[in-house]
């Protein structure tokens, strides 16, 4: 919780995701709080896309979990993460 007390707005707790050999993210955990301006850096392959494919519902972690206001949006497919307010555009 920030200094105010609100809780994140969305939490990415502890998130795993591999394709084959490859670990694209592990034990990625980050708070956005509501309001603030949030960037995602790194360089080629280090995992900023397969982030954002997995906090809108594109891609589903082996490991961890995503939340939107409290509520686990994990494994819905996009389509149900979209209509409750998140998307991403290719």
């Amino acid at each position: 919780m920030r200094g105010n007390g609100d809780p994140p707005m969305l939490q990415v707790q502890n998130v795993h995701i591999g394709f084959g050999g490859l670990r694209a993210l592990h034990g990625v955990t980050i708070d956005i709080y509501e309001g603030a301006l949030v960037a995602i850096i790194g360089p080629n392959g280090a995992g900023k896309t397969t982030l954002l494919n997995a906090i809108s519902g594109v891609y589903h972690p082996s490991q961890g979990r995503i939340l939107l206001d409290g509520q686990d949006r994990t494994f819905l497919p996009p389509s149900r993460v979209a209509a409750l307010g998140t998307a991403r555009t290719f």
